[in-house]
């Protein structure tokens, strides 16, 4: 089985911390430079319930991992818009 792993960054305030976020266009460099400016980095670690592997794809396996993460984070699921995605709020 595979264990899916949430990461969300925290500031020393408690906000969300977007600095080591490594997405859109940003090089590896640039977000390396981000993370050794920041004076701290907050970061919670959340293990996610092991997804079955047997007999599935490895395409298949990265969408369950990426949809159980994006839960967990209450994000919008991969491939959907924010737009478009369920209100976590109106459940």
């Amino acid at each position: 089985p595979l264990v899916p792993l949430a990461i969300r960054y925290f500031t020393e305030e408690g906000d969300i911390d977007l600095r080591p976020a490594y997405v859109d266009d940003m090089s590896l460099a640039q977000s390396l430079r981000q993370l050794l400016a920041a004076r701290e980095i907050h970061a919670e670690l959340v293990f996610l319930p092991p997804i079955a592997t047997a007999d599935k794809s490895r395409r298949d396996i990265a969408h369950a991992a990426q949809e159980a993460i994006a839960a967990a984070l209450n994000l919008p699921s991969p491939g959907r818009t924010p737009e478009t995605a369920p209100d976590p709020q109106a459940a």
